[in-house]
């Protein structure tokens, strides 16, 4: 895709193509390394014989392939192991090859960690100011027993062993510390070789500290030199975050036709860490994107959850550029897993003025849809629709100063075109896109036209800078309350139907419930394309899975011994049991189906109890159960909530939940919260809760205690108390 008008140009044929005799064949097309030691091999299997010559093709009857290697060591490989052969932390390798039947002898598959096994853990890169914003993301993460840490990207920098100038040692191989993107790779590197695999989170837009990391790839067939080829934000120097989550490729960085930066050619991609990006700068984006996952995670649709069934695929085409058309069964064929789904593919042409699509009807599609694929010319500012102009945009308002756009291209303007448009607010999806440059990490700039001493066109600098608030991927994920919580593109140019092809293998990976992230990094790896691999990325965070269709229902039990927690459920099976009290976590990963048993968790005076398995709704809940606390500050999101202990009578000793001296407690809940009779908030407690649902009080609120409740329902129970000095701040949603 680019912003080429007017007549294509004739492409002479290729004489060998109608000369050439291709025969059955196989051969490697990658060759390479997933989690820093898995060492996997791509082969192409061409079935057939295929003679332009004479127009025949033979197909085999039968085909046997062998792979012939030798043993080496690992500093004979082109790319070197970071870590001797061992099971991944996350990824199944079962899951990515054909063979996987022949590896029962081979120990490939994550292995079932016990109790109190150490937590997976996840990583959030983000400039300072912004690194309060990430406390809610961070305590969700660690009510699902990842060890979560916030690291401003400033003391990454200020870090004597990450500082420009030094150098770092990954995989034996030592690599100089140039800039500040090479810095943070120093640093992700080294909490990778420590702890293994991990998640991470990179947050911050160009408006902030947050380092971009560019690599060269010329994209015309024309290789004349011209201005326009060494302007950094410009269509040759693509964003990639592969930079820094492939600690296995060597990277090596210099200059290129004159620019300044540093940078690098396309590298092939070892995926070693999942990662992800949020294109934000201001809190309240951050705040924007929580909710999205939150609701999208554990309370789809607050209930009314069949959206997630409907899926919307488009393809923007027409007579003359329908290469939209042709990639859309790429995908079909292989990822159509929906119970409803919507296919719209546009054939409107150059200079037809009915209007079949227009922006808004692409608009209103999604906006009903739990997944949206989209295939079409694309710009961070505007997606085709219909090459009679008509597009969406991210944002509602943009005209032609955000877009680049002329009048007469968007003459056929209609209100309701932009993302803002889709209301899904309670309703969040997922949207992949093929199309060229929807997200861009930096300031991309179009070339403009221009002719050398020898009158050839030529691209010179000078085009449209896209210096706009918001993208598609940022304005779909952090600019307001609707979108949702991923939003799968490229930073510039996509290959029609090679990222057609990945979003294909993308699909086949998150059918199987893998972590949205580990989904994308593995399409990459298993369909490969220099290009179309580094410009594709994940905007959102990486750690948790599509929904493909209606969510199952788990009905948990939990049930207290004396200083034991039991949870049983039909549905135990293959999911993961974690408890959270603020400081650490317990965690059973795959219990057996008759329950699990948390040792002494009763003995807690409070935790969340978290039961997650891929497939189904969560269950979530926050328990206060006796004991009293002081000196803390803790928040926890949860779907329910039950403070303090439910009782007639006289409370029994011992028993009561009791919010102490310079204690701070905040539950934020998407469902019912409880607070029962043993709840007691004493002087210099304070007691939050943020409901979205109803919260019933029957607590007792003493002299210098307080609580303040904002809830769309509150029922005061006949055991609510508030004593003389007491304190009470009650508000409705």
């Amino acid at each position: 895709t680019t912003n080429h008008e007017g007549p294509v140009p004739f492409t002479a044929p290729i004489e060998s193509a109608y000369t050439l005799t291709l025969p059955v064949r196989a051969e490697v097309v990658s060759d390479g390394f997933v989690d820093g030691c898995n060492h996997i091999v791509t082969v192409a299997v061409y079935p057939t014989t295929y003679s332009p010559a004479n127009g025949t093709v033979m197909p085999a009857s039968r085909l046997t392939v062998t792979l012939n290697y030798d043993d080496c060591t690992a500093a004979d490989l082109k790319d070197t192991p970071i870590f001797p052969p061992r099971r991944s932390r996350h990824i199944n390798v079962g899951d990515m090859v054909v063979n996987a039947q022949r590896m029962s002898s081979r120990q490939y598959a994550p292995a079932a960690a016990p109790l109190d096994t150490m937590c997976d853990r996840y990583y959030i890169i983000t400039p300072r100011s912004l690194a309060d914003s990430f406390r809610d993301l961070a305590a969700w993460k660690r009510q699902k027993g990842y060890d979560v840490v916030i690291k401003p990207i400033e003391d990454i920098y200020a870090d004597s062993r990450y500082a420009i100038g030094g150098t770092f040692t990954v995989g034996g191989r030592q690599e100089n510390i140039v800039d500040s993107a090479a810095s943070l790779r120093a640093y992700l590197a080294g909490q990778f070789q420590e702890y293994g695999s991990y998640f991470c989170l990179l947050a911050g837009d160009y408006r902030t500290p947050m380092p971009i990391r560019k690599v060269y790839k010329y994209s015309r067939s024309s290789t004349n030199p011209n201005e326009y080829y060494s302007n950094y934000n410009g269509e040759n120097f693509i964003p990639t975050d592969n930079y820094f989550s492939d600690f296995t490729s060597d990277w090596a960085l210099e200059t290129y036709y004159g620019c300044s930066e540093l940078t690098c050619t396309v590298q092939k991609y070892n995926p070693d860490i999942a990662i992800g990006r949020l294109l934000c700068s201001k809190p309240e984006e951050v705040r924007n994107y929580f909710y999205k996952l939150k609701v999208y995670e554990a309370y789809p649709g607050r209930g009314n959850d069949d959206y997630l069934s409907n899926a919307f695929y488009f393809a923007e085409g027409n007579m003359r550029r329908n290469v939209q058309l042709r990639e859309l069964p790429i995908v079909l064929n292989k990822f159509k897993p929906f119970e409803n789904t919507v296919v719209v593919a546009d054939s409107c042409y150059f200079g037809v003025e009915t209007l079949p699509h227009k922006g808004n009807d692409v608009i209103n599609h999604m906006s009903r849809a739990g997944f949206s694929s989209l295939h079409a010319h694309g710009s961070p500012a505007t997606i085709e629709c219909c090459y009679n102009w008509q597009f969406i945009v991210p944002q509602d308002w943009y005209n032609l100063t955000e877009t680049a756009l002329d009048e007469w291209a968007d003459r056929n303007r209609m209100p309701g075109r932009g993302f803002d448009n889709l209301n899904n607010k309670d309703y969040p999806s997922i949207v992949y896109s093929t199309a060229c440059i929807t997200t861009p990490f930096d300031k991309f700039e179009y070339s403009t036209a221009g002719t050398d001493s020898a009158g050839t066109e030529i691209e010179l600098n000078g085009g449209h800078v896209f210096d706009i608030p918001y993208n598609f991927g940022s304005s779909f994920t952090v600019a307001g309350d609707y979108g949702g919580p991923a939003y799968l593109a490229s930073s510039r140019n996509g290959i029609t139907d090679k990222t057609a092809a990945m979003e294909a293998e993308w699909g086949v990976f998150v059918m199987n419930n893998i972590k949205i992230g580990i989904a994308e990094a593995l399409s990459k790896y298993v369909y490969y394309h220099n290009y179309a691999t580094t410009t594709h990325h994940l905007i959102g965070e990486p750690e948790f899975e599509m929904w493909i269709n209606k969510p199952g229902r788990m009905e948990v039990n939990v049930r207290n011994t004396d200083s034991d927690v039991l949870v049983t459920s039909s549905e135990l099976e293959g999911s993961t049991v974690c408890v959270f009290d603020g400081k650490g976590n317990k965690i059973v990963r795959n219990p057996s189906a008759s329950g699990a048993m948390l040792q002494h968790i009763a003995l807690l005076s409070h935790y969340t109890l978290s039961v997650w398995k891929p497939g189904f709704l969560p269950f979530i809940r926050f328990y206060g159960t006796h004991g009293t606390l002081s000196d803390f500050d803790e928040k926890f999101i949860v779907l329910d909530a039950e403070i303090g202990e439910q009782y007639t009578g006289t409370l029994p000793v011992g028993r009561a939940f009791c919010v102490g001296s310079n204690a701070k407690l905040t539950i934020e809940a998407m469902k019912a919260v409880n607070v029962n009779r043993s709840c007691i908030i004493g002087e210099g407690g304070v007691l939050t809760i943020a409901g979205d649902d109803k919260v019933t009080l029957n607590c007792t609120v003493k002299r210098g205690g307080k609580l303040k409740v904002a809830a769309k329902s509150i029922q005061m129970g006949s055991g609510f108390t508030v004593e003389p000095g007491g304190m009470i701040d009650i508000q409705y949603k």
